[in-house]
């Protein structure tokens, strides 16, 4: 398997992944990365990174809040390029980025059905620290890491 890349995702990616800007890129991306609507979202959050494999963008994972010393991660995976161990490798990449920001925290939530996200967070010595509801979502689990 070759390891996950994270390069930093910039506006511009996100013109050329929403269709907005056609540019050449030494990329592909994964023809089922995500919806229109999702990227638009990730778009707006603080801080992204492309999860790139053999010149492929297979995902991509973000800061979905940032306090400074503490944040929270939220990732996805093109569904035909899942379960080839990708997004345990962007959170293992992602991990000492976050720790030469200074972050101590690490937060993520996954659904309490998606076993496949929960084994990412357990692989990465997430902790499974409570469970909450969420009006879109529904039944979520909540994680933490502490960085050193």
């Amino acid at each position: 398997m070759n390891s996950p890349a994270l390069h930093p995702a910039t506006d511009e990616d996100f013109r050329w992944l929403l269709g907005e800007r056609d540019a050449t890129r030494p990329l592909r991306i994964a023809p089922d990365l995500a919806p229109p609507e999702v990227l638009a979202i990730v778009r707006g959050l603080p801080a992204n990174w492309l999860i790139v494999v053999a010149h492929e963008i297979v995902g991509i994972i973000g800061l979905k809040a940032d306090g400074g010393e503490e944040v929270e991660i939220g990732y996805g995976v093109a569904a035909s390029r899942e379960g080839r161990g990708h997004a345990s490798g962007a959170v293992t990449a992602l991990l000492p980025i976050l720790e030469a920001r200074a972050v101590r925290l690490v937060n993520a939530e996954t659904s309490i059905d998606n076993i496949a996200s929960q084994r990412v967070l357990e692989r990465n010595g997430f902790a499974r620290v409570g469970e909450r509801v969420d009006e879109e979502d529904g039944p979520l689990y909540c994680w933490r890491k502490v960085l050193a």
